[in-house]
């Protein structure tokens, strides 16, 4: 398993978000590349469209993470 980003880890305020942040395999992670369409599926069916929704408007922001934010990931993950 693989950590896959429905939103492009590039935009920095959904890089580490935990709706963004989904287990995948290799095969739909690498080789169809994200398989987004699949993904945007089960996000809607796990969370729900309103919590989906914010996922991409977040996805169209940009966020400095501070040093203290960035340790509270890290123990989140750990």
């Amino acid at each position: 398993m693989q950590c896959g980003h429905f939103v492009s880890r590039a935009h920095s305020a959904t890089r580490y978000n935990i709706l963004n942040c989904q287990s995948q395999c290799l095969a739909c992670n690498i080789w169809k590349h994200g398989n987004i369409a699949e993904f945007a599926a089960r996000l809607i069916e796990r969370y729900g469209k309103e919590q989906f929704d914010e996922l991409i408007r977040l996805g169209r922001s940009t966020h400095q993470f501070t040093a203290p934010e960035l340790q509270t990931i890290i123990n989140l993950y750990t």
